[in-house]
C-alpha cells in the first residue's frame, strides 16, 4: 500500500511540474528592446505581463496606489478625458489628427480596435504605436481622477496584440511587444 501512494504521489508531482511548466511556458511577457548605436548600448526588458498585474497594486508612491494614478495635481480630469474617450470611440475609423510639413508627417487615428500614432520624419525616423481601444477603456475605469494601469495591462495582455511600438532611427531603434516567450527575440 505505502508503494502504491508513492507511485501515485510521484504521479501526481510529475504532473503538477508539467502543468506548471505548460502554464509558465504559455506567459505572456512584455519586451522593451532599446538599441543605441551612438552610445554603443542595448537595453533588454523583458517583464511577465502576470508580473506587471501583480506589482503595479502594490507600488506606493504619491500619484501611484493600488495600480491606479492619481492626476488630481496634473490639470486632467479623467471624467473629462472619459468623455472625450467616448466621442473618440464613438465616430468609428477615423483620422483624428493630420500634420504634414515638410520631411515629417504625423498620423493620429483608429482603424478597427486599435488606436494609432504614426510619425514619420525623413532626418530623425519613424513612430508607429498600436494600442487596443480595450486597453484605453480599461486605463479609463478608475474611480475618482484616477488611471486603472492594472486594468490597461490586464486588457493589453488579453488582447492578443503583439507589436506594440516601434521606433525607428538613424542610429538607434526602439521595439516594445508582447509574445509566450521569456527570452529577448
Amino acid at each position: 500500500m505505502a508503494m502504491k501512494n508513492r507511485i501515485s504521489l510521484l504521479v501526481f508531482a510529475v504532473m503538477a511540474m508539467f502543468a506548471l511548466s505548460v502554464q509558465a511556458a504559455s506567459k505572456e511577457w512584455l519586451h522593451i528592446h532599446v538599441d543605441d548605436k551612438n552610445k554603443e548600448e542595448k537595453v533588454r526588458v523583458n517583464i511577465p505581463l502576470s508580473l506587471m498585474e501583480t506589482m503595479l497594486p502594490m507600488i506606493e508612491d504619491e500619484a501611484i496606489k493600488d495600480g491606479n494614478i492619481e492626476l488630481n495635481d496634473r490639470n486632467v480630469k479623467i471624467s473629462e478625458l472619459k468623455k472625450m474617450w467616448k466621442s473618440f470611440k464613438d465616430e468609428g475609423d477615423a483620422e483624428f489628427l493630420s500634420v504634414e510639413k515638410k520631411g515629417e508627417n504625423v498620423r493620429v487615428f483608429t482603424s478597427g480596435n486599435f488606436l494609432m500614432v504614426q510619425s514619420y520624419k525623413t532626418t530623425e525616423g519613424n513612430v508607429n504605436i498600436k494600442i487596443p481601444l480595450a486597453a484605453v477603456d480599461a486605463m479609463l475605469s478608475g474611480s475618482g481622477n484616477e488611471l486603472n494601469l492594472a486594468a490597461g495591462v490586464k486588457a493589453l495582455k488579453d488582447s492578443g496584440v503583439r507589436e506594440l511600438i516601434t521606433v525607428e532611427a538613424d542610429n538607434s531603434k526602439v521595439l516594445v511587444w508582447i509574445d509566450d516567450r521569456n527570452i529577448a527575440k
